[in-house]
């Protein structure tokens, strides 16, 4: 429900520019420009969602505030592919074909989602690394002594 609400909200804030704009002729950004604009939301709203779901999950993760950066490191690209294949079809598609792109878009766009939450979601039952520990023996140690058992 958390996933749903934070979403919804997203799409609603990311929407609003594009309601609220005039029509006044302005070009539309190039693909490169889309691409980063894309990445950009992902990280934001990856970062989002992450804070959202990590505080649902605090009980069934040992470290559920990692969440926050696994999602937005997931989402980053899973945005950028979003993004792609929804500026892919030209406006003359017929629709059969627009939700054809589209399914092979959110399948892709998912499949990139689950690898990256997959290869990073150890972090979060991974025991923090310990600062470095400095042994020193007295000097002309050549270290702990073996003794041998009769």
């Amino acid at each position: 429900m958390v996933t749903v609400a934070v979403a919804g909200l997203g799409w609603v804030v990311g929407s609003a520019p594009s309601v609220l704009a005039t029509d006044d002729g302005a070009t539309a950004p190039g693909p490169v420009a889309a691409l980063v604009g894309a990445a950009a939301l992902g990280l934001a709203m990856g970062a989002v969602l992450g804070a959202a779901q990590s505080w649902v999950m605090r009980p069934a993760a040992q470290h559920a505030w990692r969440w926050v950066g696994i999602s937005a490191a997931a989402w980053t690209p899973a945005m950028a592919v979003i993004f792609t294949g929804a500026s892919v079809a030209p406006a003359e598609w017929p629709w059969g074909g627009v939700v054809l792109l589209g399914t092979a878009t959110g399948a892709v766009a998912g499949a990139v989602l689950g690898a990256v939450c997959g290869a990073l979601a150890p972090a979060l039952t991974a025991p923090q690394p310990s600062p470095a520990v400095v042994r020193t023996e007295p000097k002309g140690s050549t270290g702990p002594r073996r003794t041998r058992s009769p």
